[in-house]
């Protein structure tokens, strides 16, 4: 009887949780707060464990390629020689001097 309650009142509340996030609709001013296109945007990601390779020939961990994946699809595109060659980016990555960050610039 007590483990029907409690399925009970745990559904009730994700049904409301449901209904109110539902409902709960923001403002569709045209005011946006988005800031400048040209003013400096940065994208900081994290990752659960160290990257051991960005190399996707050297990368054989979830990590690794989880990595290459998010940072080469729609970056880069390979030519009919399979060399990859800038496709979102303005040019091929630039590797900082301490060789922990990859700089790359995005076309608008």
């Amino acid at each position: 009887m007590k483990k029907s309650k409690l399925f009970l009142v745990l559904g009730l509340t994700l049904v409301l949780s449901l209904v109110l996030a539902a409902c709960g609709g923001g403002s569709d001013s045209k005011s946006g707060s988005g800031g400048s296109k040209d003013s400096e945007q940065v994208l900081n990601l994290s990752e659960s464990a160290l990257i051991p390779s960005a190399d996707s020939t050297k990368a054989d961990d979830a990590v690794g390629l989880n990595v290459i994946n998010q940072t080469n699809e729609g970056l880069y595109a390979l030519d009919k020689d399979g060399v990859a060659q800038p496709a979102g980016a303005t040019e091929k990555a630039t590797v900082s001097d301490d060789k922990k960050s990859l700089y790359i610039q995005i076309t608008r």
